[in-house]
Formats: structure tokens, sequence, C-alpha cells
């Protein structure tokens, strides 16, 4: 049987999540920490019902009891030099 894919933008599976639940991973922040599942480009906003609905079969609790995870919007470092570029050709 294939192992699928549950966090897309990080490539996690089905595999990872279940091992980090074994390992003792009770909560999704935690199975986010251990796995990185929900820390791609999307934050979880594509995952993050599938993992509560792992996270919650297997742990045997509800999912308001465990579901903390944060979405944070994507953002990528920029050079100064990059800033100075755009602000002189607004100027034009």
């Amino acid at each position: 049987m294939r192992d699928h894919t549950i966090c897309r933008c990080e490539e996690v599976n089905y595999t990872s999540i279940m091992n980090a639940i074994q390992d003792g991973a009770r909560t999704s922040k935690e199975i986010k920490l251990w796995t990185r599942a929900g820390m791609g480009i999307c934050q979880g906003r594509t995952c993050r019902p599938l993992i509560d609905s792992l996270t919650s079969i297997h742990t045997k609790q509800p999912v308001p009891n465990f579901s903390h995870l944060t979405h944070q919007s994507p953002t990528r470092p920029i050079r100064l030099a990059d800033l100075c570029q755009i602000s002189k050709e607004g100027e034009k």
C-alpha cells in the first residue's frame, strides 16, 4: 500500500504522522514540531483538518482539546539594495 501524503507543502506522509503519535505526540502542535507538517507555505490551512482528525482518532481526545496550531503570513527576506531600487524606480 502506498504511503499517503498528509502535508503537501512539507511532504510529510501518513507514516511520519503515525510515528510521531506512537513516539508520544499528543497534540497537533507537537506533530507540527516533530514532523514539520503544517509549517509550509499554506501554514496548515490544507492539512490541519486531517492532522487534527488523525490526532483525535489515535489519542481519543476531541479536537478542541489539542488543536492549537497558529498561522503566520509567509514572508521571505529581502535585501536592502532591492528596497532601495524599488524606491528609486518609484521616483522616476
